[in-house]
Order: structure tokens, then sequence, then C-alpha cells
């Protein structure tokens, strides 16, 4: 078998059956070499039933527990039988081409253990959308040599069998950047192909505030304070520090907020105190407004920033993070 795509799910009845149809046409696209897998983190709507009419694999989760945005590849794992194998969100669209271009670089290319090409965002209206593209380094946009492959790719599996374990079960989120930080530090490259788009992605399209809610939520805000702790003693440690920009932006929201409550929390001294800290608390709202050229993203920005800030702390000191190499307990729903 040459590839093996992974769609993982949970309660994705609306989106499934676009995810599914074209993943099975990108199959089609090289000879039919090869095979669909839906991963289910035990959904509770139709996901699973609209999934059961389509030619392809799925295997569920047996305990709710287990779920987590890294168990689905692992899950997907557990029944591939390909070459390359590609991790496909239910909210995105392969498109074509995509996949003929990215085997023969692969092929071509033994150090190569993964490759990804541009993703077309479908809902660039939105704040998040429009903050992710603004930033320079941004992982989603960074082309040529990577570190990590965000939003997807077509991996070697060969390379995944080398590191261990595919993605890490106990991390809420930043599993990709996780498993790129592993391939790197054991000598693999990774590449995003500037010129090949490889999938629509149709992101949430509500209200962004209430997407930081959902966030906090479902435990994605704490991905970044998972990975440091996860990480920790690891051979890929150094690298995780030296290349994930993110946690040094939330620090910096973390050390802005210890200041303020620190601030709030002393004596006060007269007006002139209470007009520096609440100056104080203005600056980055009105520095980032400049920056952004916009006083919506410049709030969005800082709002964010600090619920990121809330999340890598909390997530760096709450509880355990699971084991990676643990077996998953899992069901076949269609073999």
């Amino acid at each position: 078998m040459k590839v093996s795509i992974i769609i993982k799910v949970l309660n994705e009845e609306k989106t499934i059956s676009r995810a599914i149809e074209s993943s099975l046409t990108a199959i089609k696209e090289i000879n039919y070499e090869g095979e669909v897998i839906l991963a289910d983190s035990l959904s509770t709507d139709r996901t699973v039933e609209i999934a059961s009419n389509y030619p392809i694999k799925i295997v569920q989760l047996v305990n709710e527990s287990d779920r987590s945005c890294g168990i689905g590849a692992e899950l997907g794992m557990v029944a591939a039988t390909g070459e390359f194998i590609y991790i496909l969100d239910a909210d995105m669209v392969f498109i074509k081409g995509f996949l003929l271009q990215a085997l023969k670089m692969l092929e071509n290319d033994l150090n190569l253990a993964g490759v990804a090409g541009m993703v077309q965002e479908q809902n660039k209206n939105s704040i998040e959308f429009k903050e992710r593209m603004s930033r320079k380094k941004s992982a989603f946009i960074a082309v040529g040599e990577v570190s990590a492959l965000a939003m997807g790719g077509l991996y070697r599996k060969t390379a995944l069998e080398s590191v261990k374990y595919f993605t890490h079960r106990g991390l809420n989120s930043y599993e990709e950047f996780e498993l790129g930080a592993r391939l790197r530090v054991n000598g693999w490259k990774m590449l995003r192909m500037k010129e090949v788009p490889s999938v629509e992605h149709y992101g949430y399209k509500i209200n962004p505030y209430k997407l930081l809610i959902k966030r906090v939520k479902s435990g994605y805000i704490y991905g970044v304070g998972e990975l440091l702790r996860s990480s920790y003693g690891q051979a890929h440690f150094l690298f995780v520090l030296k290349n994930l920009t993110p946690m040094r932006v939330f620090l910096g929201y973390s050390i802005w907020i210890l200041s303020v409550l620190i601030g709030l929390l002393l004596v006060s001294i007269g007006y002139v105190y209470w007009l520096y800290v609440f100056l104080f608390i203005l600056l980055p709202f009105v520095v980032m407004s400049i920056k952004k050229r916009s006083v919506e993203r410049g709030v969005y920005s800082v709002t964010a920033g600090t619920f990121h800030a809330y999340g890598l702390v909390v997530g760096f000191f709450k509880g355990s993070v699971k084991n990676p190499v643990e077996p998953i307990n899992f069901i076949w729903k269609k073999k």
C-alpha cells in the first residue's frame, strides 16, 4: 500500500462526507494505491454512521478519557498499512495534484520525513486568520525547509517509526510541532512547497472571543505548556525552546500580567500611582493597535495573548502528561 490518509474526527457530521470524498479522490489520482482511515474519538453524532457508507476503514477509541488532539493520528496508525501517512482534519478538503507532487518529493529525497503544501484558508475574514497570516514566522505560511508541518502533511512511515510515535496523545495542541522537533533532532528534514496547494481549510466561523473560550474548555489553550513539560529532559527540549516562537510571546504576556497583578496588590499611594497602573495596563493595547493598524485587531491580539499566557502557565504545571507510547484501547467499527 502506498498511502494511508487518516481523518481524525470528533462529532464532524456536517463536514465528514466532504473530507472523505476528497480523500478518496486523492487516492484515485495515485491509481488507487492507498486507503482512507477514519480515526474516531467516540463521536456522539452521526459522524461514524455517515462514514460507514464509504469504502474506508473505521477505528474508534474505547475510553472517552483518551481524547486529545494528539490521539487521532496514533489511533489511525494502528490501522495504517501505507508507506506514507497523511493526517487530515475533518474540516479540510484535499486539492487535486498535491498527493502526486508530495510523493514525488519523498521518493526523490530519502532524507525527507514529510512534505506539505500551502493551506488555502476559506474563512479569510476572521480576525484569527488575519492574525495568523500577519506573523512573519508563522508555521502556517513558512515555506522551504521547516521545523514542523502545521495543518498537516504527508509523512514517511519509516521516519515516524524511527522517533517511536506519531503524535503525542498527551497534548491538547502543538502536537505537529512536537513531532517536527523529534524528527529534526533525529536528522530528518521537512518541506513545505511554496507553489503547491495541499488542502482547503474551512475554519471556525464563530466570534473570535467565543473561540478563545472554546479553546479553554477543550484544553487547546494548554498545548504550549504541555509541550514544554513533556519535552523537558528529552533530546528535543532545546529545539523546542529555540524554535517555538509562540512560547516566547506568551511568556512575555505572562510577565506583563504578573506585573499588573503585583501592581494592583500593592498599597495605594495616591492617584498618580493608580494612573500609572492604568497606563501600564493600557499600554499593550495601544502598542498592538498601532502595530496592527487596527484597534479591533490590537485588542484581540492582547486578549488572545493573555488567554494563551494563562494556558502556558497552567498547561506546564497541571497534572502529568500522558505517556505517548502506551497502547491505545480501540475497537474496529469497519475493516
